[in-house]
């Protein structure tokens, strides 16, 4: 008996979104969804086509979790460095166009409070 004929089929457990591929579990790590559900049976459908066309991955590589991209640093970023009342000024000044009258008021007193101009007592 060949190793191919042993496998019949790849079924999900539903206990925690695992695929049992005789003798192995996947475990998938998904929270139990639809959309993840589905994804999972996707993946159940892929390996019973695998073991019928004799194709079968015994590396179980193929039916893994898909690997995040790597990314590759072209150029490193110098870090820049700024005083808060410099960076909290930049914004506002960004976000004051869209704003209401009373969150540009507040704004204002936080530019204040930044400036030292405040004193905060308890």
């Amino acid at each position: 008996m060949t190793e191919m004929s042993r496998l019949r089929s790849a079924s999900l457990d539903m206990t925690g979104l695992r695929l049992y591929c005789p003798p192995t579990y996947i475990t998938t790590e998904l929270a139990d969804t639809p959309v993840n559900r589905r994804a999972v049976e996707a993946k159940a459908k892929l390996i019973e086509s695998d073991i019928a066309l004799e194709r079968f991955d015994y590396t179980l590589a193929k039916y893994g979790r898909p690997q995040a991209p790597t990314l590759t640093v072209l150029e490193a970023i110098k870090c820049q460095s700024m005083p808060v009342l410099e960076l909290w000024t930049r914004f506002a000044a960004h976000k004051a166009p869209g704003l209401k009258p009373k969150t540009l008021d507040k704004y204002h007193h936080l530019t204040r409070l930044y400036a030292g101009e405040w004193v905060i007592s308890r």
